[in-house]
């Protein structure tokens, strides 16, 4: 699938099916980058995170404060133990 496709399917109405905020919309993008790293390569991966991380930004920038961790993934997930990648 080229990007034009791509960008297609994500333009369709039908396709828009997920409301939610840049921080949900970021969390879930984690959660699926978590789920396809396995298959990429460190450079596909940190693409991959960069946009993430531009969209969080966005989202920084557009509301004016940050979101803690815990508010964006479920309690039983533990991020004391959580270590930077790069």
């Amino acid at each position: 699938m080229d990007k034009f496709q791509v960008l297609s399917l994500m333009m369709r109405k039908d396709n828009q099916i997920i409301d939610a905020d840049l921080y949900s919309i970021s969390a879930l993008m984690a959660d699926a980058l978590a789920d396809v790293s396995g298959k990429l390569n460190q450079q596909e991966i940190y693409r991959l995170i960069d946009i993430g991380a531009a969209i969080y930004r966005h989202g920084l920038q557009e509301f004016g404060a940050g979101v803690p961790m815990d508010d964006l993934f479920p309690a039983c997930e533990n991020w004391t133990s959580f270590q930077s990648y790069r």
